[in-house]
């Protein structure tokens, strides 16, 4: 009896929960930390500047060459007079022109000054890098007439980030002098006696994100910058820090900046309940895919025949996955996505070898399965070649790439996603044929069945090819027919 309750699934699953209750509790102690109380003494505790309730700031936008010293060329590029901290949001486009290193492959840095209008003793400051060096990225139309951007090599170029934001954190708290949040603390700046701490400004690394980098041309010294202000919340503010430390962290383990972009427009750009309920998605599509790919496994070592399988739906699905897998790797997109495809390319080559091995037992004793699978296909392929061949045609004509690799890349992975759907029917052929369901892995497709759905919302929010996030949808038709069938048979 207790062995029942002792498997392996259901112990990835306590684990699982435990783990994410963990989460929770510490994640919840960012929104409530520990606070003074009103009538503590005043050099226990560390309490905000005080100012009237209708106080307005000035914000003044530096580009500098370091934070350690000044230069005579570091300039001030944009004043905001007046600024309400308790307003929503701030934005303001402006064309700017770069400092002389920047034109030359250097780099530089962006500084705001804040302080309450008139009263500059109280200036508060903090910045961040304002150049990026990457691999432009060219395309080009592999048949056209030679005018479009040609490949420019491997050479990394300064790009700009087009975006400059700054937080100011708002509420009003007074925290015990040895129990300041380290998330706080680093950015404090204090009046002569130490007790009141000013506004924290706060210009995160978090707010730069690659798609928004603009490449420098060398003969172009002005381009388009967008400054923006948004307030936040004790929980948000330490959340943020906390991201970044562990955002650059990875950067340092090995992973691109690309590879953390994606991560960075989740906690800035989404509304805080919003990304909570992602992240709790997030961890549930990983726990899926463990027991999909757990159950998946154990399914198929078991398997003695192929009766009432798909030798060609098994082959087609192990050749689609390698071919997404590297246009996911060729597009950049988030490790979120082309990590467990990655994975399901391993368990898919193992599966297509097991079934040849067991096809071949299959065909010595003779097969019913073998033959309606190939009379589905035979029929299909009369649809699918000249579809994928017209459609690869017209790509190269009409649509730009990288290179003659991407092309080919793009041309089989939109066959992949475009009919992908047909590759399921043999499948569903055979179960029509033999009027039953009963020798498919059930509980694999069922947690696959749930990543589905999760990857619906993944589609909306996680950067991905449009194909890709097309095809989401579609894998949505073929869980509804198969449950149709479970149904009838």
């Amino acid at each position: 009896m207790l062995g029942d309750y002792l498997s392996m699934t259901n112990l990835v699953s306590v684990l699982f929960l435990a783990y994410m209750g963990n989460n929770i509790v510490n994640l919840g102690k960012f929104w409530f930390p520990e606070l003074c109380e009103q009538d503590a003494k005043l050099k226990d505790c560390v309490r905000p500047m005080s100012f009237p309730e209708d106080q307005l700031f000035t914000a003044e936008i530096w580009f500098v060459r370091s934070f350690q010293r000044q230069y005579s060329d570091d300039k001030m590029i944009h004043r905001i007079v007046d600024l309400d901290l308790r307003a929503d949001e701030f934005i303001h486009k402006m064309n700017v022109t770069l400092p002389a290193p920047a034109m030359k492959n250097g780099t530089f840095f962006a500084r705001v000054d804040l302080y309450p209008n008139g009263q500059r003793e109280h200036t508060v400051s903090h910045g961040g890098k304002m150049i990026s060096h990457q691999v432009p990225v060219r395309y080009i139309n592999l048949l056209g007439d030679g005018e479009d951007l040609q490949q420019s090599g491997f050479e990394k170029t300064a790009h700009l980030r087009s975006k400059l934001e700054f937080n100011v954190m708002t509420e009003k708290l007074s925290f015990p002098k040895n129990k300041v949040p380290p998330e706080i603390r680093y950015l404090m700046r204090f009046d002569r006696e130490k007790i009141h701490y000013k506004p924290v400004v706060y210009v995160s690394e978090l707010n730069f994100r690659t798609e928004e980098l603009k490449e420098i041309e060398k003969n172009k010294d002005e381009m388009e910058l967008t400054i923006r202000y948004r307030p936040v919340g004790i929980g948000k503010f330490r959340f943020m820090s906390n991201m970044e430390r562990s955002l650059l962290g990875f950067q340092d383990m090995g992973f691109q900046e690309k590879d953390v972009d994606d991560v960075k427009g989740l906690i800035v750009d989404t509304e805080m309940s919003i990304l909570l309920l992602t992240f709790t998605v997030s961890a549930f599509h990983l726990l899926f895919d463990a027991l999909a790919f757990k159950n998946d496994v154990s399914y198929w070592r078991k398997r003695e025949s192929m009766a009432g399988l798909s030798i060609r739906s098994v082959a087609f699905q192990t050749i689609s996955t390698l071919i997404i897998f590297i246009h996911l790797l060729h597009e950049d997109t988030s490790l979120l996505v082309s990590g467990p495809m990655g994975v399901s390319v391993f368990i898919e080559a193992w599966k297509l070898i097991k079934a040849m091995g067991l096809r071949k037992q299959d065909m010595d004793k003779g097969s019913e399965t073998e033959e309606y699978d190939r009379e589905i296909m035979k029929k299909l392929s009369y649809v699918l070649v000249p579809l994928c061949v017209g459609g690869a045609i017209y790509s190269l004509f009409y649509v730009p790439h990288k290179s003659w690799y991407g092309w080919v890349l793009e041309s089989l992975v939109n066959g992949v996603y475009a009919f992908g759907f047909l590759f399921m029917l043999p499948q569903l052929f055979i179960n029509y044929k033999m009027k039953s369901v009963a020798h498919l892995p059930w509980k694999a497709f069922m947690y696959k069945a749930f990543n589905t759905f999760i990857d619906d919302v993944f589609a909306f929010i996680i950067k991905m090819p449009t194909t890709h996030r097309i095809a989401c949808f579609r894998d949505d038709i073929v869980f509804f027919c198969y449950l149709y069938q479970g149904r009838i048979y």
